[in-house]
C-alpha cells in the first residue's frame, strides 16, 4: 500500500494543470466474513461529487476487459467502483467457474445479491460519489449480478446487463424500481429465446422500465477481446457489437443522470395552504427542494424512491417514466428517530406526503 500510495501521489502531483488524470485506487470492504477488494477509478478534474457506477465484471476488478470498461465509464464523467465478486485476490478461471463461485447454478440468489450489494454499499461511501445518483453495469456473470441487485430492491437509478443471463428465478419484477437495459447476442447459446422471453414477461408483470438490445450474428462475451473470434464456441469478441454496446450504455446512463438544469420538469407552485392531512413542515421542505434541488440543512433527502409497491403513478400525462426521490420532513437529531413521515417528489413535478412510511400517500400537487 505504501508503494502504491507513493506512486499515485507522483502521478497526481505530476498532472499538468487543466488536464484530467485517471486515478486508480484499491477499495477494501467486506461481505460477511469474506474480505473483498474492489478498484475505484476516477478523473482528477471534475465536480466534487459525481454519479457513481458500480462495475461488475465476470473477470473481476483487475481483468483487462474490466479495466477497459472502467476507463470508458470514467471518461463519461462517472466515478467507478469495479466490484470484487469473488474475494480478495480471487479471479475465476472461466465463465463456469464464475457462475459457480456466485451460486448462479440454482435458484437461490442470496450469495450473488449479497456480494453485489456489498459493492454498492462501498461505492456509496466513496467521498467523490453522490450517493443519491447510482447505477450498475455488469458483464457476463457480473451482468447477472446487477440484475439480481435490481431484483433485490436496490436504490439505484438503472442497471445494465451485458451478455449475462437474465433468466428470472422467481417473481421479482415488482421489486425492481430501477430502469433496466439488457444487451445480448442473438447467437448466445446461454441466452436462448425462451430465457429472454421469461425475462421480458417478468419485467412486464412488474411494470418495470426495461429494454433489450439483441444483436444478430453475435455470440456471448462479445465485449471481451480475449474471447477469440470463433462463433461456434458460443463466446466470441465482436468489435462492432462492443462499440454499439458502449454507445447504448452511454445513452442509458445519460438518461439516468441528466444535467441538473434538465433533470426535472419545472414544478407547479407549492400550495399556500397544506392539503388535508399534510403538515406545514412538508410544504416547507418542498419549497426548499423546488428552489435548490437539495435537502434542507440538517435534513436527509434526495435518494431514489423505487416505488416498489407501485402506489404512485409510474408514468406522466405524456406516458413518460416518472422518477421519484424521497426527503425527510423531520430534522436529524442525535438519538431521535426521524419518524415515518416523508416527502416524495416526482420528475413530472408531482409531490406526495406519507405519514406511515410509504403505506399510503396524500398528493400535494
Amino acid at each position: 500500500m505504501t508503494r502504491f500510495a507513493a506512486a499515485l501521489a507522483l502521478v497526481v502531483a505530476g498532472a499538468a494543470p487543466g488536464f484530467a488524470q485517471l486515478v486508480t485506487r484499491p477499495v477494501a470492504y467486506q461481505h460477511g466474513p469474506v474480505a473483498l477488494e474492489g478498484v475505484t477509478v476516477f478523473e482528477t478534474i471534475g465536480p466534487p461529487k459525481r454519479p457513481g457506477v458500480l462495475l461488475a465484471h465476470e473477470q473481476g476488478p483487475n481483468g483487462v476487459a474490466a479495466k477497459g470498461k472502467a476507463a470508458q465509464l470514467v471518461k463519461l464523467g462517472y466515478v467507478v467502483l469495479a466490484a470484487d465478486l469473488y474475494g480478495k485476490g480471487v479471479a475465476p478461471k472461466d465463465a463456469a467457474d464464475a457462475a459457480a463461485r456466485l451460486g448462479l447454478g440454482g435458484k437461490d440468489r442470496v450469495l450473488v445479491r449479497g456480494r453485489v450489494a456489498a459493492g454498492l454499499a462501498a461505492l456509496e461511501k466513496l467521498p467523490n460519489v453522490d450517493p443519491k445518483r447510482l447505477a450498475a453495469v455488469g458483464y457476463g456473470a457480473g451482468g447477472t449480478a446487477v440484475l439480481e441487485l435490481a431484483r433485490a430492491k436496490a436504490e439505484v437509478e438503472g442497471v445494465v446487463c451485458v451478455h449475462g443471463d437474465p433468466t428470472p428465478t422467481g417473481n421479482d419484477g415488482k421489486s425492481v424500481g430501477a430502469s433496466v437495459l439488457v444487451v445480448v447476442g442473438a447467437d448466445d447459446p446461454a441466452v436462448p429465446a425462451a430465457r429472454l422471453a421469461a425475462f421480458e414477461a417478468e419485467m412486464r408483470a412488474g411494470g418495470v422500465d426495461w429494454q433489450v438490445l439483441r444483436m444478430g450474428g453475435v455470440a456471448g462475451d462479445f465485449t471481451n477481446p480475449l474471447a477469440g473470434r470463433d462463433l461456434k464456441t458460443g463466446r466470441a469478441f465482436d468489435p462492432d457489437a462492443d462499440a454499439r454496446t458502449a454507445d447504448a450504455v452511454k445513452l442509458f446512463l445519460a438518461e439516468m443522470f441528466p444535467p441538473p438544469k434538465a433533470a426535472a420538469v419545472a414544478p407547479k407552485a407549492v400550495p399556500k395552504v397544506a392539503p388535508k392531512g399534510v403538515p406545514d413542515k412538508a410544504l416547507k421542505v418542498l419549497e426548499h427542494v423546488d428552489r435548490t434541488g437539495d435537502a434542507m440543512d440538517g435534513y436527509e433527502g434526495g435518494r431514489t424512491f423505487g416505488n416498489f409497491e407501485r402506489r404512485l403513478p409510474q408514468t406522466d400525462a405524456r406516458g413518460g417514466r416518472v422518477r421519484y426521490r424521497e426527503w425527510d420532513v423531520n430534522p436529524l437529531r442525535p438519538g431521535v428517530n426521524r419518524g415515518a413521515e416523508r416527502l416524495v417528489t416526482g420528475s413530472d413535478g408531482s409531490a406526495f406526503y406519507t405519514a406511515d412510511h410509504y403505506d399510503s400517500f396524500t398528493r400535494i400537487r
